[in-house]
């Protein structure tokens, strides 16, 4: 299931380069549904958390946070298509270079009616 190495997604960020097997399962996990999600489409913390069954939304973006830099941070936005603080800023071209769905506003937001993805339950 898991990559045995996985590199920085973000061209902005600083390439980092973690073994998977340093990472705690539900984590590689976690990044890998996150990698599932496909380009243009979204899903929710909540719904990450629904389908890891072992954490809340909460717990997945603290996990985001600590991770998120070693996957396509951007696809995963809160309930109502949001990102926290600058991330929506930094999210923003990756959004329009996948032709995901926002909302005409100030703060970049995605329209999560339009772009939502469920995630598989893992097995």
């Amino acid at each position: 299931m898991s990559r045995p190495r996985r590199v920085a997604a973000d061209q902005g960020s600083p390439v980092n380069t973690v073994d998977l097997g340093d990472l705690p399962q539900h984590v590689a996990l976690l990044l890998d549904l996150v990698d599932s999600v496909p380009p243009g489409r979204v899903t929710s913390y909540g719904r990450l958390a629904a389908a890891l069954e072992r954490v809340g939304p909460r717990h997945v973006g603290a996990l985001m946070a600590r991770y998120g830099h070693l996957t396509c941070w951007w696809r995963v936005v809160d309930a109502s298509g949001r990102l926290p603080g600058a991330l929506a800023w930094k999210a923003e071209p990756h959004w329009r270079a996948e032709a995901t769905p926002l909302a005409d506003g100030r703060t970049p937001r995605v329209l999560i009616a339009r772009a939502a993805w469920n995630p598989p339950v893992p097995r």
